[in-house]
């Protein structure tokens, strides 16, 4: 993609699981983490935190470099959001994909 005028967003992958008697969630792409004995506070803190995470990066100037070395791409904000059915058991991770707004960028993939 090359640098326009357009908004862009980012998709993140947020996964939750159950350990002894707290959640604790993980937005894949980013690395940020955290738990919670509530999911629903868990999964308010989670995209907090990955929003925070996008914003530092942005400020610091270092979002582009930060998504050529992962490997992420953003897109055009207006994109329409995908969803997908995931099966879940309780033993497995609940599964969120979550659109973060990422504004201008001058990112190139």
């Amino acid at each position: 993609m090359t640098g326009n005028d357009a908004d862009l967003s980012l998709v993140v992958t947020l996964r939750y699981w159950r350990e002894d008697d707290v959640w604790v969630g993980k937005c894949d792409e980013l690395g940020v983490s955290t738990f919670d004995p509530t999911l629903d506070t868990l999964v308010t803190e989670l995209r907090e935190m990955a929003e925070d995470h996008i914003a530092l990066l942005q400020e610091t100037g270092s979002l582009d470099d930060f998504l050529d070395r992962f490997g992420v791409n953003p897109e055009p904000a207006d994109t329409p959001s995908r969803t997908c059915e995931l099966p879940v058991n309780s033993t497995s991770d609940l599964v969120q994909f979550h659109k973060l707004r990422i504004g201008q960028l001058t990112h190139s993939a």
